[in-house]
């Protein structure tokens, strides 16, 4: 694919893509079975990035408690 660029680049300091040319280029699609399939995937990604979030943020919510709680012994000589 890298080699399709080169060889529709033009320009002699740096070489440039038209907005003509990059329309012409061939654009490769997986069919629509592995679309669905990636999309699954990246669903159910997104999900358990979600419920790991949710459980990161109760984790802090408790040690967050915790340390009031321990603050608090130490300052009231239960400690």
């Amino acid at each position: 694919m890298t080699a399709i660029f080169y060889t529709t680049a033009n320009g002699t300091r740096q070489a440039n893509l038209s907005s003509v040319t990059m329309k012409l280029l061939p654009v490769p699609l997986r069919s629509l079975k592995e679309q669905k399939a990636t999309a699954a995937q990246l669903d159910a990604l997104s999900a358990e990035t979600q419920r790991l979030a949710r459980l990161y943020e109760r984790k802090l919510a408790a040690l967050e408690a915790l340390k009031k709680a321990l603050l608090h012994q130490a300052f009231a000589g239960e400690l």
